[in-house]
């Protein structure tokens, strides 16, 4: 089983995590087009804990309450 989260910044600005059990992957992407920026991150749950950090404290990213459906295809 699997979660997935949506982190947004602006309209095309935000970024997805998918956790599997004990590793995870954060998927920069821009919801308004439900396309990938090609920048992907897969590491312990850890290491993506410390990066989430850096994007709410740091560069202003808010966790959504939903997952635009346009991201559908890049949530495994």
């Amino acid at each position: 089983m699997y979660q997935s989260f949506e982190y947004k910044k602006s309209e095309r600005d935000a970024y997805l995590v998918n956790v599997h059990g004990d590793h995870a992957e954060l998927l920069k992407v821009n919801p308004t087009k439900g396309c990938s920026q090609h920048i992907l991150l897969t590491a312990p749950v850890e290491v993506i804990r410390l990066s989430l950090r850096n994007l709410i404290d740091q560069q202003g990213y808010k966790l959504c309450n939903y997952i635009d459906l346009s991201l559908r295809p890049l949530v495994d």
